[in-house]
C-alpha cells in the first residue's frame, strides 16, 4: 500500500470501519513509514480530544427556533422578513424609475448657473422684472425663499 492510499484510509482505520485485511496492510505500512505514523498519531490525539469535549449548552433562542422549525413556522418567519425587504426594494426602484421618467433632463438651478444656461422667461416675466428696477440677469424666484440682491 502507498502513502496516499493509507492517508485516505486513516480516518476509517481509526474508527475501526475497515476489514481485517485492510487494517493489517495499513498497520504494516505505519510501522515502515514514519510520516504516515506521525499523521496517525496526530489524528488519534485529535479524535481523543474531540471525544472528551462536552456538548454545548443549548440556549433558549435555539430551543425556540427548533420549536418553530418543528411547527413549520420558522420558514414562514424567515420569508416574512424577506418579503418586507423585497417590497422596500421594489418601492425604491419604482420611485427612482418614475422620477427619471418624469424628469429626464432635469438639473438643479445651481448647475444651470454654473454652465451659464439660464432659463428663458416669458415677456411678461421680463417686464415685471424691469418694473422692479432690476437690470441684472433674470434668475428664477423660488416660492418661500427670500430674494437675494
Amino acid at each position: 500500500m502507498n502513502c496516499h492510499r493509507v492517508q485516505n484510509l486513516l480516518s476509517s482505520y481509526l474508527d475501526q470501519e475497515l476489514s481485517a485485511e485492510e487494517r493489517r496492510e495499513i498497520r504494516k505500512h505505519l510501522f515502515a513509514c514514519d510520516p504516515c505514523s506521525r499523521l496517525c498519531e496526530e489524528l488519534t490525539l485529535i479524535k481523543d480530544s474531540l471525544e472528551n469535549l462536552e456538548p454545548p449548552a443549548i440556549s433558549g433562542d435555539f430551543l425556540r427556533k427548533v420549536h418553530l422549525y418543528r411547527e413549520g413556522r420558522l420558514l414562514q418567519e424567515t420569508f416574512r422578513w424577506g418579503k418586507r425587504l423585497a417590497m422596500a426594494a421594489a418601492w425604491i426602484l419604482l420611485f427612482l424609475l418614475t422620477s427619471f421618467l418624469l424628469f429626464p433632463n432635469s438639473s438643479g438651478p445651481e448647475l444651470a448657473k454654473k454652465e451659464g444656461q439660464l432659463p428663458e422667461y416669458t415677456p411678461m416675466q421680463q417686464e415685471a422684472r424691469e418694473e422692479e428696477g432690476n437690470k441684472g440677469p433674470l434668475l428664477p424666484r423660488l416660492p418661500g425663499l427670500p430674494v437675494s440682491r
